[in-house]
């Protein structure tokens, strides 16, 4: 279970998230989270862990919601409506069959407050937080035909551009591919016209 800690201070914020991870998923062991004027009572969760069938990073957020602030299980960047991330406690990578909770690399922030000093070198307090009760329903990745239909091209357009990729790195040029070559950098030029292709296009 490689857990890797990324440490940093900061004059407003912290939290430090116990992690233990299993085959089957993480558990969160209850904590505070100081953000600036606001700090967060979470309680001790457990969060299923389980490859969905392609490469996704997942993350355990704490978010804001209308209804209060809440847990979240985000897949890659996909915040659900409604949701704004405040922090995330624990950060994931599942990407074969064969990887579980327990074997891939879990990166947990944990920030540190130090004081800020004022003019004379003595440290400046902070107010007292609002506090506010996380609940203790993790929201979890809906599964509907949309968010499956944007797995898939997801997948696609990581498929095209390892293939584009593959093709640079032969010393293939646009002028110098076969259609079917071709066809493959215009599938992925009409899939995500706004990301990257790894060659020159005419």
């Amino acid at each position: 279970m490689p857990i890797s800690i990324q440490q940093s201070d900061s004059f407003a914020k912290s939290w430090s998230p116990e992690i233990t991870a299993s085959p089957t998923g993480i558990s969160l062991a209850a904590l505070p989270v100081r953000f600036g004027a606001d700090e967060y009572t979470v309680p001790a969760v457990t969060v299923p862990c389980v490859y969905g069938g392609e490469p996704t990073t997942y993350r355990l957020a704490l978010c804001r919601h209308a209804s209060g602030p809440a847990l979240v299980l985000v897949e890659d960047d996909a915040v659900p409506s409604g949701y704004e991330q405040i922090v995330y406690l624990a950060r994931w990578r599942l990407a074969s069959a064969s990887d579980t909770c327990a074997t891939v690399t879990i990166e947990v922030p944990h920030r540190t407050l130090v004081p800020r000093m004022d003019d004379d070198g003595q440290p400046i307090p902070l107010p007292p937080p609002t506090v506010h009760a996380v609940s203790a329903t993790v929201a979890l990745p809906a599964q509907t035909a949309g968010r499956t239909r944007e797995r898939k091209l997801r997948q696609r357009i990581r498929t095209l551009r390892q293939q584009a990729r593959d093709m640079k790195q032969a010393g293939k040029t646009y002028a110098a591919m076969s259609p079917e070559e071709r066809l493959v950098i215009g599938e992925l030029v009409a899939l995500d016209p706004t990301g990257e292709v790894p060659m020159e296009i005419p």
